[in-house]
């Protein structure tokens, strides 16, 4: 059986090409969740380290996790893959960049609150935080 030299040179550059658009994914992602997470972390800043850390870490595990599904949702690793231009490819890597750099708001935004509430509440008994609890739960 003959292989023809240009569908392995055409396969090699599919592959070369595939892989340049794969890391310029991973850019994307890792650009988008560190401006993600410094704009949050510019905005409201935590009293402890230890509550700086948490957020830092909430923060980025949204950015991976919420942005990784919405990014399979919209196919757009599909629509990378598939692009015929580098400036299409910029568009869609600018788009997966921003969609990880918005997903990671909700983690920081959700621990601070938290850690807000439970400085209010440092002083209470479980039964009065249950009680609360119930309280909010009925509105």
């Amino acid at each position: 059986m003959e292989v023809e030299p240009n569908s392995i040179l055409q396969t090699g550059v599919m592959i070369s090409g595939a892989a340049t658009k794969t890391a310029g994914t991973a850019i994307a992602v890792a650009g988008g969740t560190t401006l993600g997470a410094a704009v949050v972390m510019a905005a409201t800043m935590p009293r402890r380290k230890t509550d700086f850390f948490l957020c830092i870490i909430s923060t980025v595990i949204s950015s991976l996790s919420i942005g990784s599904y919405v990014v399979l949702h919209f196919d757009l690793i599909g629509d990378l893959l598939a692009v015929a231009t580098v400036e299409q490819a910029y568009m869609i890597l600018a788009q997966i960049g921003g969609i990880f750099f918005v997903c990671g708001l909700p983690g920081w935004t959700i621990v601070r609150a938290f850690f807000l509430w439970s400085e209010k509440n440092r002083k209470s008994t479980l039964p009065e935080i249950l009680e609360e609890a119930k309280k909010v739960w009925k509105r």
